[in-house]
């Protein structure tokens, strides 16, 4: 999550309308799993929580500063990946962004290369801003891998609207993990597969 000043929106309506989104994935599976890493005027970290653990995620939003200046999006983005890649979970993992701009820092070059390698799903909402230029916009398209999972807004209204939408979206894909007893073979097999329903 990005939550610096250069945003431009009210800074508690954001955070009130993130809440709201993550609140909308929890709805998703009582077994959701969501952690937080923002940056303003550091990056911070909240590692995953449960459903029953959701309170504490909304306290840690709520207690987020929008007036920094820090810029660090693939050193957040790695972040959560490293908690993904920790964590025991047969479902889809997703990465989730938003921002207002891209990355610029020397460290974020280096960065992006791992991030782009991590095996998870990307997601993006970007926020257009009177930072975010057409370079930002083709690293923002990439980082989504696919254009379905990338939605660019330019207020506070669109930005509500993308969230529901990719909730919506999550919603709407299942994924099942089977697993049977090698009938036919020297051991277990996992099989798996995924069920779109759009």
């Amino acid at each position: 999550i990005d939550l610096n000043a250069t945003l431009g929106l009210d800074g508690a309506q954001t955070k009130q309308t993130i809440k709201a989104f993550i609140e909308d994935l929890y709805t998703i599976s009582t077994e959701t799993l969501i952690g937080i890493v923002a940056y303003n005027d550091k990056v911070r970290t909240l590692g995953l929580r449960t459903f029953e653990e959701q309170d504490e995620v909304y306290q840690f939003i709520d207690g987020l500063s929008t007036n920094g200046t820090y810029s660090g999006m693939y050193e957040s983005c790695l972040r959560a990946v490293d908690i993904l890649d920790g964590t025991v979970f047969r479902g889809a993992k997703n990465l989730i962004l938003f921002t207002d701009e891209g990355d610029e820092t020397t460290i974020g070059a280096i960065l992006k290369e791992e991030v782009l390698k991590a095996r998870v799903a990307r997601r993006v909402v970007a926020l257009d801003g009177t930072l975010f230029t057409e370079k930002d916009h083709q690293e923002m398209t990439e980082l989504a891998q696919s254009p379905e999972n990338y939605r660019f807004v330019a207020d506070q209204t669109g930005l509500a609207n993308a969230f529901t939408d990719l909730a919506d979206q999550m919603r709407q894909t299942d994924r099942f993990v089977f697993e049977r007893p090698g009938d036919f073979v020297d051991r277990p097999r996992l099989i798996r597969f995924t069920f779109s329903l759009r």
